[in-house]
């Protein structure tokens, strides 16, 4: 079915010219997944939509810069990871990020803790393993989809990157036996990074972020709300945490964890 409109705002905020005549978008989406502040602009006929925001991973290293938070206006917020620990749901409903792994430091060098995984839409992230071996770095961990579901990604494991949760990917291998090998970094959306190897530094992992959602949010056509998509943190040789991400569904019969969130 079509419909003639008059500047009015339709589909992912594009603003059709008087007499443009565009399909009805009963059951459409708009994701953003690079790190950022956009504007999202509620499209015609539509007066409730559900969200789904993941925070953005902390990096792997000794300082374990933090992960940036994501949001839907002050609707639905996720943090980031907070350093070696997960990100906590701020506005919604949803799960914390797993927290980062110790290191282990001997005299003659250390090995990086594992990173955290993404939370999910039923359960925490996992947690990322302390390193069990020497001279090596730790692996990322795993992040989580946005297409709904229940687990969030695993936590790092020696240098096996953590498992993606719910559609996510898998979070990068940690490096060994090089001068200084790098962590791995955290998947997409959320891991937290692994931590690096490097004489009597302890590198921790990094926490992965939190994923929060909302259903059943009351907008009104035309009506534009901020969307911020978090960075992951970057710390050197640190494993950098994975980006954030934010998603927006709207149509009859919908909801997060899993009624109807793939694309339709």
């Amino acid at each position: 079915m079509s419909l003639t409109i008059k500047d009015l705002v339709i589909n992912q905020g594009v603003t059709l010219r008087t007499g443009a005549t565009a399909p009805l978008p009963s059951g459409s989406q708009s994701a953003y997944t690079s790190p950022g502040t956009y504007t999202f602009t509620v499209p015609y006929d539509v007066t409730s939509v559900c969200v789904v925001c993941v925070g953005a991973g902390a990096s792997g290293s000794a300082s374990n810069p933090s992960g940036g938070n994501s949001s839907f206006g002050s609707f639905v917020i996720a943090q980031g990871g907070q350093g070696l620990y997960g990100g906590t749901v701020l506005a919604g409903t949803g799960f914390s990020g797993g927290t980062g792994g110790n290191p282990r430091v001997v005299p003659t060098g250390s090995a990086g803790g594992q990173g955290g995984g993404a939370g999910g839409y039923t359960s925490v992230g996992g947690n990322g393993g302390s390193f069990s071996g020497e001279y090596q770095a730790g692996a990322g961990g795993g992040g989580v989809g946005l297409y709904g579901g229940t687990v969030g990604g695993s936590g790092g494991l020696d240098q096996v990157g953590g498992a993606g949760g719910s559609g996510g990917s898998s979070g990068g291998a940690g490096g060994a036996y090089a001068a200084v090998p790098r962590g791995g970094a955290g998947g997409a959306y959320g891991g937290g990074g692994g931590g690096y190897r490097d004489a009597g530094v302890a590198a921790y992992g990094g926490g992965g972020g939190a994923l929060a959602y909302q259903n059943s949010i009351s907008v009104t056509p035309g009506q534009q709300i901020t969307v911020t998509v978090g960075q992951g943190g970057s710390g050197g040789t640190g494993g950098a945490g994975g980006n954030g991400a934010v998603r927006i569904i709207w149509g009859a019969g919908r909801a997060f964890p899993s009624t109807q969130t793939g694309n339709v």
